[in-house]
């Protein structure tokens, strides 16, 4: 082979090499939610008022060294948007949302906590952590009922260098956050 054709091929290799060190996310992406088919179909129908994004900050992931904020990170995704639609697959999955419903339950959910922290020095089995709160409130006539689900899950990384490290924990705790909260309410309409 000819020498210059080389030299030229790994130049090419190291600068692509270089340049895709260079890139990272500022961002993390948060996939469609897949129904998980954890709740039993029911006969009760509500109306989906709405979803409120009531966090006190857009931050969704920090990376933290010496129990400092080295970097934070915000979602790629308009997450009240995001809830909106999966709360409506996971009640469509358990037959309990219909558009055209004349319910008399209405039902809202206030997105109060969404934060995941990756500890850059801890080396245990737990350096990373995904906290999510979301408030349930539905209203039946006139009473009105209240619950929050408390999401916490950990996980380990040997390495997180950007929002990308932070997808997998915060897609599954989303989901589970989904699940768990049409898991309650239909325990509480149920009583």
């Amino acid at each position: 082979m000819n020498i210059g054709f080389i030299q030229r091929f790994i130049a090419v290799l190291i600068l692509g090499f270089f340049v895709s060190g260079c890139t990272s996310k500022t961002s993390s992406y948060v996939k469609p939610y897949v129904t998980l088919n954890q709740n039993k179909e029911q006969k009760i129908k509500v109306n989906l008022v709405e979803v409120n994004d009531q966090r006190d900050t857009k931050v969704v992931s920090t990376i933290l060294k010496k129990d400092k904020t080295k970097t934070t990170y915000t979602l790629d995704t308009d997450i009240t948007s995001w809830y909106t639609q999966a709360l409506k697959r996971e009640l469509n999955t358990v037959k309990m949302y219909d558009e055209k419903s004349s319910s008399k339950i209405d039902v809202t959910v206030n997105i109060k906590v969404l934060k995941a922290i990756y500890k850059k020095d801890a080396f245990d089995k737990k350096n990373m952590s995904v906290h999510i709160m979301l408030e349930l409130v539905f209203k039946e006539g006139l009473t009105t009922h209240k619950s929050n689900i408390n999401i916490n899950q950990t996980a380990y990384k040997p390495v997180v260098l950007d929002a990308e490290g932070f997808e997998t924990i915060l897609n599954e705790s989303m989901i589970d956050s989904v699940s768990n909260t049409i898991a309650i309410l239909i325990k509480k309409l149920n009583k």
